[in-house]
């Protein structure tokens, strides 16, 4: 076993001195050429910090009013600050795909209509329409942002003559899919 691991040995050792010098320069170009490439896709794409948040409503909110934003004020998780917890409202700090969640609760025994809204435009929107006290939806998401964009979370069409969100089982969150170049 030794005397072939040996042979191996040589044969390999032997063979780099048997190689031509023009085809190790055209690989070595090659490499030079493909690492050029990289740097270029590296400039137009940079990495970017994370971005991500999940944030909470705490108390209810009734009457809910027709288009009120809903400022969820329980920040569990803001990486990247892009959550502001006094307007409600995320801003994104980077441009590319984003994914945003809310998932809330009708309090009481009316209907509640809840929308997700990018820079006064519905992106999606959810209702929970049923007899139940207690009735949970969840609305998603995905969004191309630019920079600066602003997305947040506001009572839909009112369904109801009075509609109630119930706090502490409501919460928007919202992640940095991928940046993009702009």
């Amino acid at each position: 076993m030794f005397r072939r691991i040996l042979m191996l040995a040589f044969f390999s050792y032997s063979h780099c001195f048997l190689e031509d010098p023009l085809s190790i320069q055209q690989r070595f170009t090659a490499l030079e050429a493909r690492v050029k490439q990289l740097e270029a896709y590296t400039a137009k794409c940079p990495c970017v910090d994370a971005v991500g948040f999940n944030v909470q409503l705490t108390h209810n909110i009734s009457p809910m009013g027709r288009y009120q934003h809903i400022i969820f004020d329980n920040e569990l998780t803001n990486i990247g600050n892009g959550y502001d917890k006094l307007s409600g409202q995320f801003t994104a700090p980077y441009h590319g795909l984003y994914t945003f969640a809310v998932s809330f609760t009708k309090g009481g025994d009316h209907n509640l209509s809840v929308q997700i809204v990018k820079n006064g435009a519905t992106i999606s929107q959810g209702l929970t329409y049923t007899e139940d006290v207690y009735d949970t939806a969840t609305v998603t998401a995905t969004v191309e942002l630019t920079k600066g964009d602003r997305v947040w979370v506001e009572n839909g069409y009112p369904v109801d003559d009075v509609e109630d969100i119930h706090g502490q089982w409501t919460f928007f969150s919202g992640h940095l899919v991928m940046s993009m170049p702009n």
